[in-house]
This record gives C-alpha cells, sequence and structure tokens, in this order.
C-alpha cells in the first residue's frame, strides 16, 4: 500500500466508509486506483453554487480542524436559512475528541470570526451522567458526532448521532473501541441539559450488546440507524429507535420484505410521511443464496444497492421495497450504490441523496442525487432519475476524487468533498435545479 492509499484507508476508515455494505471488498476492487487515478475529465465548471471548505475554524483562529466533516441539514426557521450537523475532529484517539457541530444561518460565501457562511456555529457535546439504555454501567462520553437533525421550531431540534465512553481504547488508525448511538430533543446551546438525552446501545436478536451504533436520521419523532460488533460480528443491523417507546420497546430491527436474507443493511434516512406512515432509505450488501448456497451480489447489480421502504408505527409493519441501482455503462459498472439520506417535497415525489461507486465521471465515488416519485396507483416507488452533482473544481473542471452527497434539503446538499491538493474536506452546495 503506497503513501497515497494508506492515507486514503485511513480516512475512509474515520468517516465510517467501511461500515457502509460491502465496502470491504469494494475497497479491494478500488484499492488500484487509488494507485493510478483516472484522468481528470473536462466537464465545465459548475453552474450551481458550491462552497467546500463550509465549516467552523477553530476558536480563536481562522484555521480548520485537524479533521471535520458536515452530516445531516434541514431548514431553518426562514427560507434561506438552513440548520446543518457535523462534527470536527472525527475520533482520532480521542486527542482531540470529537466534538459535535450546529450551524445555523445561510449557505453563502461569508465568513465570520466562527467559520464559513454569515450563520452562527455551535458546539454541541454529549453531557455525563446519562446512563446508556441497555446499558447503564457507561455514563461518561467523549468523541461527540451529530448525524441528523430535525426542526421542531419554536428554537427546538432533535438531534441524533454518536458518542464514545470516556474509557473506550483506540486502535492504530484511531477508532474507538466502541461507540453508542445519542438522541436529543432541546434548544441548539454549547450547555444542553442532560435530561434532554437519550444514549442507546442496541441488541442483537441473541441479547448481546452491539459495539458499534450509528444512528443516522431523525424525522417526525423516529430516527433510523445500525449497529454491529465488527469484526466479529461484522454485518450491519439497521433499526428504527423510537424515544417516547419504554427502554425495551424502542429498538425496531428492520426486516426486509420477501424474505430478508441481506447479510447487510444500513438506514440513513427517516422520513415522516403523515399520520404512521414513514419512509426510510439506505442500503443492502452482499446477499446469501441459499439455492446456490454462496454469497452472491444483491441482485447481481455490483456489491450494494440502495434501497427505499415504507414503515407503518403503528402496525410495525414494513412494505413496498424496492432496491436501486445507478446505471453502469460498458465503461463503468457501478459497483455499490447508498442512500445517504432522504427528503420529501410534501407532493409525490422523494430527493435522495447517494454515493456512486466508482463514479462514473473516473473518481472513486462519485456525490449523486435519485429522485423518485409515489405512483399513485400502486403506493409503490417509481424508478429513480439520477444527477451526478456538478462538483468539479471551478477553476480547472477536474474531477475530485472522491465525493459524497450526505444529505439533502431542497437544493441543498452537504457532504464530503477532496480539495485540488489531495485534501480531505466537506462541501455546502446549492443546485440550481
Amino acid at each position: 500500500m503506497n503513501s497515497v492509499q494508506l492515507f486514503w484507508f485511513a480516512h475512509l476508515l474515520k468517516a465510517g466508509f467501511f461500515k457502509h455494505p460491502s465496502a470491504l471488498i469494494l475497497w479491494q476492487a478500488l484499492h488500484q486506483s487509488l494507485a493510478t487515478p483516472a484522468a481528470a475529465s473536462s466537464i465545465s465548471p459548475a453552474q450551481s453554487s458550491l462552497f467546500t471548505p463550509f465549516f467552523a475554524y477553530e476558536s480563536g483562529t481562522t484555521t480548520y480542524p485537524k479533521s471535520y466533516a458536515l452530516q445531516g441539514i434541514t431548514g431553518g426557521n426562514s427560507r434561506e436559512d438552513y440548520i446543518i450537523t457535523g462534527t470536527k475532529n472525527l475520533a482520532n484517539g480521542g486527542n482531540p475528541a470529537a466534538q459535535g457541530l450546529v450551524y445555523q444561518g445561510p449557505i453563502n460565501a461569508s465568513n465570520t470570526s466562527q467559520g464559513n457562511g454569515s450563520g452562527t456555529w455551535t458546539i454541541m457535546n454529549v453531557p455525563n451522567e446519562i446512563n446508556a439504555i441497555n446499558n447503564p454501567t457507561v455514563n461518561s462520553y467523549t468523541n461527540t458526532s451529530i448525524y441528523g437533525v430535525d426542526n421542531l421550531g419554536n428554537g427546538l431540534v432533535n438531534l441524533v448521532g454518536s458518542v464514545s465512553p470516556a474509557n473506550a481504547t483506540y486502535d492504530s488508525a484511531g477508532f474507538p473501541s466502541s461507540t453508542l448511538g445519542f438522541y436529543y430533543a432541546g434548544p441548539i446551546t454549547t450547555t444542553p441539559n442532560k435530561n434532554d438525552f437519550q444514549v442507546f446501545q442496541p441488541k442483537f436478536s441473541d441479547g448481546s450488546l452491539a459495539n458499534y451504533t450509528f444512528i443516522h436520521s431523525i424525522n417526525g419523532g423516529l430516527a433510523a440507524g445500525g449497529y454491529d460488533s465488527f469484526p466479529t460480528r461484522p454485518d450491519i443491523h439497521a433499526f428504527i429507535y423510537n424515544p417516547t417507546a419504554s427502554d425495551s420497546n424502542k429498538q425496531k430491527d428492520i426486516i426486509l420484505p420477501g424474505g430478508d436474507n441481506a447479510l447487510t443493511k444500513t438506514a440513513y434516512g427517516i422520513w415522516h410521511n403523515q399520520g404512521s406512515s414513514y419512509t426510510i432509505a439506505g442500503g443492502v450488501g452482499l446477499q446469501y443464496d441459499a439455492s446456490r448456497k454462496k454469497i452472491i451480489g444483491n441482485q447481481s447489480e455490483g456489491l450494494g444497492s440502495a434501497y427505499l421502504l415504507d414503515y407503518d408505527s403503528v402496525t410495525g409493519l414494513f412494505s413496498n421495497y424496492k432496491t436501486f441501482n445507478y446505471p453502469s455503462t460498458s465503461s463503468s459498472k457501478t459497483l455499490e450504490t447508498h442512500f445517504e439520506g432522504i427528503w420529501y417535497n410534501g407532493n409525490g415525489t422523494y430527493k435522495l441523496p447517494a454515493t456512486i461507486s466508482p463514479g462514473p465521471n473516473g473518481s472513486l465515488g462519485a456525490a449523486a442525487t435519485a429522485t423518485i416519485s409515489r405512483d399513485s396507483l400502486t403506493g409503490g416507488f417509481s424508478n429513480a432519475s439520477w444527477e451526478i452533482l456538478p462538483l468539479n473544481y471551478p477553476s480547472t473542471g477536474a474531477v475530485p476524487l472522491f465525493t459524497t452527497n450526505d444529505s439533502i434539503f431542497d437544493k441543498a446538499s452537504i457532504g464530503s468533498y477532496t480539495l485540488s491538493q489531495g485534501n480531505f474536506s466537506d462541501f455546502a452546495f446549492l443546485n440550481a435545479t
């Protein structure tokens, strides 16, 4: 592994790439592409508004943290405002510890003493003295990472994400030995009340506790995420989290209709349609084919597919399961398609932020958006129309090595981005369409 490959392996590990369905196999398939990157594309620079980096400075400076990421977005309290969540100093041996951040304001080219944008950046961390549900011996925490956000109005929000126990150990790549999921309901403040939090550690069906938990998305009172015990139990289990249920009923594992033989599945987005109807977005990885007694790629479409799935919170039933893959071509075989979140326009159309690997533009990964409609007759989902976000370097038109579309709200997207110097960064993007 050369220095470039080693850098990207370590960074993708910290960023959670290897918790995607089939990511280890995907890494092997893409390993060589890091040694000899594809030539830059001649695509013209983006006409929409791209802001990169878009993050908070370290306190009292105009420099960015050692590492950082934007992870969730929703609408703010006025038409041009957003609430964006993220993390600075991604878990790196606990020193410095990761911290959660929340941005409130417009996405624009302005800068303040706090960082990019003309809004405000607020550090928010999970406080101590919260007994973890299912594991009450854990009650002190470090490495807060905020993934999802839902604007409740009147100055209140729901936040979800992950946190590590204060006594967690770290491997040579800086990855913690344990993470737990958290839920928050309250104001955006640097001093949140511990009583507004829940910290949760899921259980496998045999009653054992998961080592890693990531709650990715929150909408309409329910959250969605995943858990595993990598590397001993690497298959990811997707679940719904209900903060108002009793402790023994907060976890609802997601079961795919029609025979769930997926070895791994994620839930990165959840949307409350109306009443008891929710839609979940994520990805499914390799499957076990019992008839051939072998592991196969999902539906013969590469190593992983994105999916949508409906959930009824009253009956507890799942329905309208459908997988999606970015179309392969003779020159570009799509190995993995993954939905990173979900947004609904209220009029029958969903927008799904997605990551395509490898990108059809010659990149290791490409940020994309899938547009999918609700079929008024069957109640199911249409096929997807796809857009690769025009995130080429404005000065040269070159294609970044790696981009992800991690969250979307209307025309605004946020995600990961490689700068022209090869450094890993983030972006905020306002689409013209």
